[in-house]
């Protein structure tokens, strides 16, 4: 799921590595509670990269995915390298 929004499209190719689910940090809004609001951790391979991301390295990007009821998608809310 988090690895869709961090992964760059074709033609950028990655291999997945792993993709693990992490505590929110302290302060950041909880939206609702972990049903609600979870942050993922996804670490890839650039089989073939781009200008921002050149093949043959590992990478770790964070991806934050809410969704508005229990029963609701989840969907994109932000991702990247950084905090």
């Amino acid at each position: 799921m988090a690895a869709q929004y961090i992964i760059p499209p074709p033609p950028f190719k990655a291999r997945r590595v792993s993709v693990q689910r992490r505590q929110l940090p302290p302060g950041e809004p909880p939206a609702g509670g972990p049903q609600h609001k979870r942050l993922y951790v996804v670490t890839f391979f650039a089989v073939r990269g781009n200008a921002v991301l050149p093949t043959g390295h590992r990478y770790e990007q964070f991806s934050y995915v809410i969704r508005k009821t229990a029963g609701a998608r989840w969907c994109f809310l932000k991702g990247g390298s950084g905090p």
